[in-house]
């Protein structure tokens, strides 16, 4: 028998034969067979479809994109364009015929009728889809198609719901719908005589035609615009135009499509509105006039009252100085008798707790009055906050209390603002902090808002949060109002409830804000910020009068590791460690302070954060975890931020200090954490006295109550003789006492001394 052709032969030479094109895909719509007829029409060559491209390489994009929107519509489900438009009605199962656009490899285009059916195997399984084209490139085919564009533009055209016209490109009505009609009362006939130009209102016809040149010019696509038509009665209707290019050959513009949308409803509304809105902002001009008027009167009688008050504050002053004073002057006189003494004590301190309220008032009263300056100048701000950071430590020291202000690292050094107000502020809202806070922590954060670069004033931030009692919400909205305070606040504490109402005031006046947030039983965070501008750098500052020159004999011999991988800088600070008398070794990373930690045991380890082999925070860990007495160990950070710092406090450091230090912190750090009394020379180096280990109040009780009563009374009038004499009845063993009160006399720290003896009292009454 005669050998037989393979199936698969026949089958290609029947579809080569074909004069259609035909291409099968699998499921992916990669192409698998082509016949002979589409590799001619297309003039590609069979390796370089068959397995590798998809059927959208010989289709128009622009098609494919439109086809993807109208299955998306048809079938309710999202169509993306590509291979899938092709075959997602096939996937289906409906019937897929349309008219595509076939574009050849040398980019000639022809028509192609589309047919795309699915393909199954024996087993009834999808494997594929068959898609079988037809060229009707011949006119009949041509005209058959625009035939039924044709009839599917005007049935969409005609029966349109809003105005549709063709126009011309120099704007003569081509073809119209009866809603266009109705709208504008024309007949479709009077209307195709009419231009676009003269159905628009004359004041919008400037603006409409040099759009419609720019569409037909190519510069823009569509053009919608809010405008009014005549109506042919003569009456103006709102409409909402949108008109768009249809190009013919050679994209050369044939006409243009307008569609018209009455607005009238619309527009007529948002009239109304505006006409309401008109009357309301009349009627708001009138209101706030009247209130103005009302405001104006209020502050002429609250100025007066203002005034009064500040002129009946200063005639107080003018008594109670003179009762101060003479009180002062009997208490010196030996001859009066103890009772009387006590007598005098109390009318003194009555005096001088009423002077303090009275001054209270007066500043008050002058803000109020209008006639407190602000006072602008350079300010050192990482000094001011030193100063503040040094004046309220020994405060937070005695109540075991965390305190500490954190300046960020963008904030300039030097601002123009008024030094005294901002120290004020700062003073009565941190004091608040550690007044009411009995344990945890008092912080005072600063940070810079700049604002737009060509701006010459910028928002300098604080904020001051601790871990107190908190404020009841009943208190919290009046805490700015004058006098209001707590009932027990008041009792326990004293004073007028005028620190807010100042601290706002001036606040107000550096153009800032204050606010407060408070959660009883949780703390309080006050935050404010006032306007400044970055300053000019200005002399520093002289240092402080007093100089560390040695210990004081008969003391533990502290041994001092200094960890620090710098060797200028540790050689500075164990050059000022040695100088005093301390014993001192040195590391130069966090092993070597492992090392030494366990062979000679210092008592204090200054610790730098950055170190090789083994960081500072790894070997502080290290160091707290095995040892069941750690030595302190005081953080040493060159990077002003705070995480820097809870960074340190988290991985047990007792403490830290930012670089560049000053030697005066060095010993006060190490002064806070252990019991060390140093010699100090003063300014003059010819007074020695005894350096402090903290006053609290417990060593002040010590003593008698009549004697700390004395020194309080003498450190209210700055009485330096007779503070003198007092230290000399305090017995040689409460030597420390000696030292404490020496050194807060020779820094002159009279509030420190007011504040601890006055706690001494309070436990020795209670």
């Amino acid at each position: 028998m005669a050998e037989q052709l393979p199936s698969f032969a026949w089958q290609q030479a029947i579809l080569d034969s074909a004069d259609f094109t035909i291409i099968s895909t699998d499921l992916d719509g990669i192409i698998q067979t082509i016949n002979g007829e589409a590799l001619r029409k297309l003039g590609y060559e069979p390796e370089e479809v068959i397995g590798k491209v998809t059927p959208a390489i010989i289709h128009d994009p622009y098609e494919v994109e439109q086809r993807a929107q109208q299955l998306s519509i048809e079938l309710g489900c999202p169509i993306e364009p590509g291979c899938e438009v092709f075959v997602a009605k096939a996937r289906l199962g409906i019937a897929d015929e349309n008219i595509w656009t076939y574009i050849c490899k040398d980019k000639r285009r022809f028509l192609v009728r589309l047919s795309v059916t699915a393909l199954h195997d024996d087993a009834g399984n999808l494997i594929g889809f068959l898609g079988i084209g037809k060229n009707i490139s011949s006119q009949p085919e041509i005209e058959e198609s625009l035939f039924v564009s044709e009839a599917r533009f005007s049935a969409a055209f005609n029966f349109a719901a809003i105005g549709m016209a063709l126009v011309s490109p120099d704007g003569q009505c081509i073809r119209v719908n009866d809603s266009l009609s109705k709208l504008l009362g024309y007949a479709p006939i009077e209307l195709l005589s009419l231009t676009l130009s003269t159905i628009v209102h004359p004041d919008d016809r400037e603006i409409e035609s040099r759009y419609r040149q720019g569409l037909i010019a190519r510069e823009i696509d569509n053009y919608p615009l809010e405008l009014r038509c005549i109506h042919k009665q003569g009456s103006y209707v709102w409409v909402s135009l949108t008109v768009s290019r249809l190009d013919g050959p050679q994209d050369h513009c044939t006409c243009c499509i307008a569609q018209i949308q009455d607005i009238s409803e619309r527009k007529h509304a948002v009239a109304d509105l505006q006409q309401l809105n008109t009357n309301l902002e009349r009627l708001v001009l009138e209101r706030t006039s009247q209130l103005q008027q009302a405001i104006e009167t209020a502050e002429i009688a609250n100025r007066a009252r203002s005034q009064f008050l500040a002129n009946m504050s200063h005639e107080f002053r003018t008594p109670l100085n003179g009762i101060m004073g003479f009180s002062q002057l009997l208490l010196q006189d030996s001859r009066i008798a103890p009772d009387q003494q006590s007598s005098l004590n109390v009318i003194h301190r009555s005096g001088e707790h009423l002077l303090s309220l009275v001054n209270e008032v007066i500043t008050l009263s002058k803000i109020e009055a209008g006639i407190l300056t602000y006072e602008i100048k350079d300010v050192n701000l990482p000094h001011l906050c030193e100063g503040l950071q040094d004046l309220f430590a020994i405060q937070a020291t005695s109540k075991d209390l965390l305190f500490h202000i954190h300046l960020d690292s963008d904030i300039p050094q030097f601002v123009k603002t008024d030094a005294k107000k901002l120290r004020q502020i700062l003073i009565n809202l941190i004091g608040n902090g550690l007044k009411f806070t009995e344990q945890g922590s008092v912080e005072c954060l600063v940070h810079w808002r700049p604002s737009t670069p060509e701006a010459v004033t910028h928002d300098l931030c604080f904020t001051i949060q601790d871990t107190g009692p908190g404020i009841s919400p009943q208190l919290l909205p009046k805490l700015f109002d004058p006098f209001i305070q707590d009932s027990l606040t008041r009792e326990e504490f004293g004073g007028l409830g005028l620190g807010l109402s100042i601290c706002q005031r001036f606040i107000k006046l550096m153009q800032g804000e204050i606010t407060i947030d408070s959660v009883e039983g949780q703390g309080t965070c006050v935050s404010f910020y006032i306007q400044v501008e970055p300053g000019e750098t200005q002399q520093a500052p002289q240092q402080s009068q007093t100089t560390v020159v040695g210990l004081v004999e008969h003391q533990t011999p502290y041994r001092i590791l200094v960890v620090e991988d710098h060797p200028d800088n540790r050689q500075i600070l164990v050059m000022i460690l040695e100088a005093v008398g301390f014993e001192v070794a040195e590391a130069e990373n966090g092993q070597q302070a492992l090392d030494l930690n366990q062979t000679w045991q210092p008592h204090l380890i200054w610790m730098d954060l950055q170190l090789p082999l083994l960081n500072g925070l790894e070997a502080t860990q290290l160091i707290k975890a095995n040892n069941p007495n750690p030595p302190v160990i005081i953080a040493l950070t060159a990077q002003a931020l705070e995480s820097d710092e809870v960074k340190a406090l988290k991985a047990g450091c007792d403490d830290y200090v930012r670089k560049p230090y000053q030697a005066a912190q060095i010993f006060e750090k190490m002064a806070q954490h252990l019991d060390i009394t140093y010699y100090y020379k003063t300014q003059n180096h010819s007074v020695h006295s005894l350096a402090p280990v903290p006053l609290t109040a417990k060593t002040l009780a010590l003593m008698s109550p009549a004697w700390v009563q004395q020194l309080h009374d003498a450190a209210i009038r700055l009485d330096e003789d007779s503070l003198g004499r007092l230290l000399q009845d305090i017995p040689q063993p409460q030597q420390t006492l000696i030292s404490s009160l020496e050194y807060l006399i020779t820094t002159y720290q009279y509030d420190t001394i007011m504040e601890k003896s006055q706690a001494a009292l309070r436990s020795i009454t209670n």
